[in-house]
């Protein structure tokens, strides 16, 4: 079966923090996922990566053709697109 998403080896830093460092990860049809840690954690940088919003550091985000993609995240600013 062919995943819809998939980060390959994807980095992200924040200033000086880390928040995602060689994160590989394959979504496929019917699929659930969570995401949970501590505040700070780059759980809405791993959001914001997959869907496009933030571009990795390094690595790889790719997705099926005409995926439609929302993530409502806790920033208080609204983007036209």
């Amino acid at each position: 079966m062919v995943n819809l998403i998939n980060l390959e080896n994807v980095s992200k830093t924040w200033g000086l923090k880390t928040l995602l460092d060689g994160v590989s990860l394959g979504v496929q049809t019917g699929d659930r996922i969570g995401v949970v840690g501590l505040n700070g954690g780059g759980k809405t940088t791993l959001l914001e990566v997959l869907t496009g919003i933030e571009p990795p550091d390094s690595g790889r985000v790719s997705h099926t053709s005409h995926l439609n993609m929302a993530v409502v995240t806790q920033r208080a600013d609204l983007n036209d697109e």
